[in-house]
């Protein structure tokens, strides 16, 4: 500690270990003016110290901002100036984002919970789909309203409604499905590499797969019949009719 520049009694505690190392954290929520950069609001909440921190994206509906913090709590707040609308404790802390529709703000803290959006209330969970790192994505089909999540395993189509699972299909790592009508397209490790299915609400079949397309967290993107992915140290492009590559470079 003599670098340290102490001496005396307060040396002498360090090296007995008597002065313990305190770490703290907070959560910070803000809101910049589109226009100008200027900040309107700032909330910033008690948090928990973590390696990696957290990383989902806030979500704004209906005049509110849906966002997890680094203890495990989901927060609502009012967009217009940031105060706290309700919290509510998650199983654990998660870097999804959350899933906002019909009435439901629906994300996974390890295990996936759906909320009332105006209460923060559960209104279900769903323990066969467990992550804290994918977003959940909405799919409606025949008048019905699904979400389609991706685990490290396995991806799931979960009722809106009561958050039962009624289908699922190898998928893997922590990337996002992107849904293009009744196609979902998957981007995992190399087992599956970049997958398109066929979905329709009682199951799901494979389209087409190609395996030297793979990455462990980033998701792919459609555009104009075209799935465009960054992954392994190269960008690709895929034709999403018949996963034919059309291009690739580092």
């Amino acid at each position: 500690v003599g670098g340290a520049g102490l001496s005396g009694a307060t040396a002498k505690a360090v090296n007995k270990g008597a002065i313990k190392e305190s770490k703290t954290a907070s959560d910070g929520f803000g809101c910049l003016d589109a226009e100008t950069g200027e900040e309107v609001w700032k909330q910033d909440i008690p948090g928990k110290p973590q390696h990696w921190g957290v990383s989902g994206t806030p979500v704004v509906a209906n005049g509110r901002v849906y966002i997890c913090g680094s203890t495990g709590t989901a927060y609502c707040l009012n967009a217009r100036d940031g105060s706290v609308v309700w919290k509510q404790k998650l199983t654990a802390m998660t870097h999804a984002s959350f899933l906002v529709a019909d009435g439901l703000a629906i994300v996974p803290g390890t295990t996936l919970t759906a909320l009332n959006a105006d209460t923060g209330d559960v209104v279900w969970t769903c323990k066969a789909v467990r992550t804290n790192s994918n977003s959940p994505v909405l799919w409606r089909s025949g008048g019905k309203a699904y979400a389609l999540c991706n685990t490290q395993k396995k991806a799931f189509c979960v009722d809106l409604a009561n958050g039962k699972v009624l289908w699922s299909v190898p998928g893997g790592r922590e990337s996002t499905p992107v849904i293009v009508g009744d196609t979902m397209v998957i981007l995992a490790d190399e087992d599956v590499g970049l997958m398109a299915y066929r979905i329709t609400p009682e199951s799901a079949t494979k389209l087409w797969q190609v395996t030297d397309v793979f990455d462990r967290g980033s998701s792919p993107v459609v555009h104009d019949g075209h799935v465009y992915v960054a992954a392994k140290g190269k960008a690709a492009c895929v034709s999403l009719a018949d996963g034919k590559v059309k291009w690739e470079q580092k």
